[in-house]
């Protein structure tokens, strides 16, 4: 288990952090952003991967749970979409070879891909910035337990 304050690692059944002396609560964590500066700061996150990764490396931010989700989240969502962007390069190549629309088939598939992935970033985005905690589908539970 992780210290909310301090980031300091602590065994599961502590009721305070041994680092700085925060009283441990589960129930303290919710599931919504209370705070606008999380909100912003979350959504922040998925507009470029260099504020994704400050955010996990400084500690001011570093102790806030909703942003360290969504940092997770925004870095596991660009690593995913590069991934399927040499997927769908390697079926454009495959699908450009067939004849009779095979070319055709293989820019349709281009562009359906792109417009997934440029909904899915905005989605993600007005979600951060609402305050809700979505999980992907593949890659919300990693991002959760990253951010523990």
């Amino acid at each position: 288990m992780i210290c909310s304050k301090c980031s300091a690692e602590m065994p599961e059944i502590s009721v305070y952090c041994p680092a700085c002396g925060h009283p441990v609560n589960e129930a303290s964590d919710p599931p919504r952003a209370n705070d606008g500066t999380d909100k912003l700061l979350a959504a922040f996150a998925y507009v470029a991967v260099v504020p994704a990764i400050a955010f996990l490396l400084v500690p001011a931010i570093r102790i806030r749970s909703f942003v360290r989700f969504h940092a997770w989240q925004a870095l596991m969502f660009v690593a995913a979409s590069c991934v399927l962007a040499m997927i769908v390069r390697l079926l454009f190549l495959v699908f450009s070879v067939l004849p009779f629309g095979g070319f055709l088939f293989a820019w349709l598939l281009v562009g359906v891909g792109g417009i997934a992935v440029v909904i899915m970033w905005a989605a993600l985005l007005a979600k951060a910035a609402l305050g809700d905690r979505y999980e992907l589908p593949f890659l919300g539970p990693w991002a959760t337990r990253l951010s523990q």
